[in-house]
């Protein structure tokens, strides 16, 4: 009975989560016109697709290892997200024309999101799961709402993830 229950909680704060990252959308194309729409679009991927790279390890050695090894398996994926984050940062900078520090920042904030997540699947602490999808999508969503720019919308956003 509690994993159904835990199920259902992580779906519906994943249905949830995509309902404010819609209204992140709407929002952004009634503030700032539908090109900031393309660009924050672009933006966001970019960051999901590189926080996954820089997160491999995470899925494959979190949820399997020893309790013993962990805090060591915990230390390198949070390297290697560190690291790998940049050449990424990098490169999708240069090809897409946007800030790299900027790219290199919200990375690494997000392959921290994906870190916790595996922890929080390995302990089993839905609770915070369910937490974290929602708090991850009030992020933008607030920062939309406070922010009088784009320009600080993104700092504010990047600022956010990373806290």
């Amino acid at each position: 009975m509690n994993l159904i229950k835990s199920i259902s909680s992580i779906a519906s704060s994943s249905v949830l989560s995509q309902a404010i990252g819609a209204f992140s959308v709407w929002l952004i194309s009634h503030r700032y016109g539908m090109a900031e729409v393309g660009h924050y679009a672009m933006i966001y991927s970019n960051v999901l697709i590189g926080a996954q790279v820089c997160t491999f390890a995470s899925q494959l050695l979190i949820p399997r290892q020893e309790e013993h090894e962990l805090g060591q398996n915990v230390v390198f994926c949070l390297l290697q997200s560190l690291l790998l984050a940049l050449p990424w940062a990098v490169i999708t900078g240069l090809i897409f024309h946007l800030n790299i520090a900027f790219l290199y920042l919200l990375t690494f904030g997000y392959a921290l999101v994906l870190i916790a997540e595996n922890l929080s699947l390995r302990g089993g602490n839905y609770q915070f799961l369910t937490f974290q999808r929602i708090a991850v999508s009030l992020v933008v969503a607030i920062a939309l709402l406070a922010m009088p720019n784009t320009t600080l919308f993104y700092i504010a956003w990047m600022a956010g993830i990373l806290l």
